[in-house]
């Protein structure tokens, strides 16, 4: 059962709570933006922008708290193609030669395509770097989406900060009910009774 990621609220702190749960997080994205190097830090983290955004949130792409989420939207393409004057907004993207119109025969989004330039979806110097920078695809569940690129980091700078704790659970979830360990049982916890009510996708 697909689970849909409720947004951030705040600006300079985000309350991050995609699924409200209660083990959420208050992240000071302001300090995060100083350590980091201020304006140029945001591609970091944002390593993907809707086309003519500066800074994509994250719940954007990664909708759903568990499963991955397909981020490409058929139809708003050819709406826009047509909008912009595409005779075919079929060819534009499928060019033809035979082959059946699919997602694994259409050409290049991000090399040829539209998405370069202001349209860019990749931003070069990310943290994350897609495996296709051809194609945009899917989104992993929120959850893995933030843990991946978070975790990482704080285990990076872990040793820099002295902080040897720097990548553990209590670190961001602060007001999580209990220890580290109260925290993965919660998460089980959700996870197991998910897959009793016959939702075997997470």
């Amino acid at each position: 059962m697909a689970e849909p990621v409720e947004r951030p609220r705040g600006r300079a702190v985000l309350l991050i709570d995609g699924d409200r749960a209660g083990t959420s997080v208050h992240f000071d994205h302001r300090k995060h933006e100083e350590k980091l190097g201020f304006e140029e830090s945001c591609i970091l983290c944002h390593h993907m922008a809707n086309p003519m955004d500066q800074d994509t949130p994250c719940w954007c792409c990664h909708r759903d708290m568990w499963s991955v989420t397909d981020i490409f939207d058929h139809e708003a393409h050819v709406q826009d193609l047509e909008r912009f004057g595409a005779r075919d907004a079929c060819a534009a993207c499928h060019p033809g030669g035979g082959q059946p119109r699919a997602r694994e025969t259409v050409a290049s989004c991000a090399v040829e395509g539209c998405h370069r330039h202001e349209l860019a979806l990749y931003r070069e110097g990310a943290r994350v770097q897609p495996d296709d920078v051809s194609r945009a695809r899917f989104a992993v569940g929120y959850m893995d989406a933030m843990h991946g690129l978070c975790i990482e980091c704080h285990k990076e700078h872990a040793a820099e900060l002295g902080r040897p704790h720097h990548a553990d659970c209590a670190t961001c979830h602060r007001n999580a009910p209990g220890s580290e360990e109260a925290i993965l049982a919660q998460l089980r916890q959700r996870h197991e009774l998910d897959l009793r009510s016959g939702d075997t996708r997470r």
